[in-house]
């Protein structure tokens, strides 16, 4: 089985890896890289990379016991997340580089990533509205932990809190 975290950088990504980590998956934070097909056989649980949110439709009919993440958090919040953390950072355009993997040393205006956050986020729900079964929605930022990821992938919880890291700034 296969786990995709198929949330955007800056929704608990990093959280959601660890948590894996934790249940004894073989897992992967990519920083919005993409799979490598060495990665793609010996890694369990994918986070935080560009495979994931625009592979998704293909992830899910190739792997048909995979099951799929979405971590999510507030628009608004992503984006000034998006515009104080990665634009400074970085200098480029943080939705050029994910799509395309072509590194334009302009940054993203608030306006163009809430668009593309919304309409990743249209894709994915419309995608997966049928499809519950191998889906779950979760939002670290809004308290959801252990108990909604360990019900949807069927393992027990661990005695511990679900990790929240730092930089991830989780309520």
């Amino acid at each position: 089985m296969k786990i995709f975290n198929i949330g955007l950088s800056k929704t608990g990504t990093k959280s959601f890896v660890t948590a894996t980590k934790l249940l004894g998956y073989k897992s992967v934070h990519l920083g919005g890289r993409p799979i490598t097909l060495e990665q793609m056989e010996t890694i369990d649980s994918f986070g935080d990379s560009n495979s994931c949110w625009f592979m998704y439709q293909q992830f899910y009919n190739d792997y048909p016991d995979s099951m799929f993440v979405y971590s999510v958090r507030d628009k608004d919040e992503w984006v000034q997340r998006i515009l104080e953390w990665y634009n400074p950072k970085w200098n480029i355009s943080y939705i050029r580089w994910h799509l395309e993997n072509i590194w334009i040393p302009v940054v993203d205006t608030e306006e163009e990533l809430k668009d593309f956050f919304e309409e990743h986020q249209q894709g994915v729900r419309n995608f997966f509205k049928d499809k519950q079964d191998r889906f779950l929605e979760h939002n670290v930022f809004e308290g959801d932990g252990w108990k909604s990821l360990c019900e949807f992938l069927k393992c027990d919880t661990p005695p511990m809190d679900y990790p929240s890291l730092k930089n991830e700034r989780v309520k």
